[in-house]
């Protein structure tokens, strides 16, 4: 199935609500992306998708194995190994490492990245709810994750991937505050994209791996 049919396919959605980290700031904490933390979440399609059961829905530790590492850094990854390899975190709050001048925020929980989102040049960050924002905005990522970059149009996404294991629904947060955002799930590859509303669809964001918890396809 090609991007295009799911772009038009009109699919109906349920709600599903992920597990969000919940790390503490540390005492005296300060910068642009402090506050308002929000937990991961999105809406899984209730249209079954035409994929197996074991491809559609990996196990965690499937997913650890399929998602790709993020300027050298892995799921898994301690934050202390993190900031040796990228530097000092230039904001620690909203349960996260922030790299505002690099496009990509790394989520954590119990010390650990268990997730990163790679970002377009002015977005806020998607760890900070809807209501409070912040003030921070991210400058373009400029890498490649699995095939996906920041800026490919639909089109261009749908001839480097495989076709997307599920249409998903973004809830409101920092970086897309009406939850407007049109997701895809690549589970083959670990990632979840999203595209903005324009004429032309181009994405937006990139989350690596995808939301931790998720539905599974009717059996």
């Amino acid at each position: 199935m090609k991007l295009a049919r799911w772009l038009g396919a009109g699919l109906s959605l349920a709600a599903l609500a992920s597990s969000g980290c919940r790390e503490s700031n540390p005492q005296g904490s300060t910068g642009p992306g402090e506050g308002g933390t929000v937990p991961s979440a999105v809406s899984a399609s209730s249209a079954e998708p035409a994929r197996s059961s074991a491809a559609f829905a990996p196990s965690p530790a499937e997913l650890m194995r399929r998602a790709p590492s993020v300027l050298g850094v892995s799921l898994g990854t301690s934050r202390r190994a993190l900031e040796a390899k990228l530097g000092r975190c230039e904001s620690q709050a909203a349960g996260g490492c922030v790299y505002w001048s690099r496009g990509v925020e790394f989520e954590l929980a119990g010390g650990k990245v268990q997730r990163v989102i790679a970002h377009s040049k002015g977005d806020r960050s998607s760890l900070r709810s809807a209501a409070e924002p912040g003030n921070g905005h991210f400058e373009a990522f400029q890498g490649e994750l699995a095939g996906a970059r920041i800026g490919l149009t639909s089109e261009e996404l749908g001839a480097r991937l495989k076709e997307p294991t599920q249409h998903l629904r973004a809830v409101p947060n920092g970086a897309d505050p009406a939850g407007q955002a049109t997701v895809y799930e690549y589970a083959d590859h670990g990632l979840a994209i999203e595209l903005d509303g324009g004429e032309r669809l181009s994405v937006v964001r990139i989350h690596v791996p995808i939301a931790p918890a998720r539905a599974r396809p009717k059996p």
